[in-house]
């Protein structure tokens, strides 16, 4: 009797670690944004935008207002201030230690989570 209490408390304790356990570092967000500022700065270009619409992945994970970079590239020289655009996030898995954005193509969550730009979709 004791083995099956043990076995059904273990159960349980995986059951609730499983439901705590963050996002797997595979998880992407697929946004729907409207660029309002560029901020061009020596590894690049600072954006703030407006979260319009989360097209597919978990909405918690940003605020509605978000700031991502863009490394110096012409693979993004597109984007500019008022365009509305869909872009595509993959959670890198790593942690922001630093209080700035770094020189990434990418974003930081709420959680500091280092989401890295896969796609952004020229035409919307």
């Amino acid at each position: 009797m004791k083995k099956i209490l043990l076995l059904i408390t273990v159960i349980l304790l995986l059951a609730i670690a499983a439901q705590t356990q963050p996002e797997s570092k595979s998880s992407s967000l697929k946004v729907k944004i409207s660029v309002i500022k560029d901020f061009p700065v020596g590894w690049g270009v600072l954006y703030k935008a407006v979260i319009e619409e989360v097209v597919e992945g978990n909405e918690w994970n940003m605020l509605d207002t978000i700031d991502f970079g863009i490394t110096a590239s012409k693979k993004y020289d597109f984007l500019n201030v008022g365009d509305v655009r869909v872009i595509t996030f993959k959670n890198s898995g790593e942690i922001n230690k630093m209080p700035y954005l770094p020189a990434i193509n990418g974003t930081v969550s709420k959680k500091k989570e280092i989401w890295y730009i896969s796609n952004i979709e020229r035409n919307n």
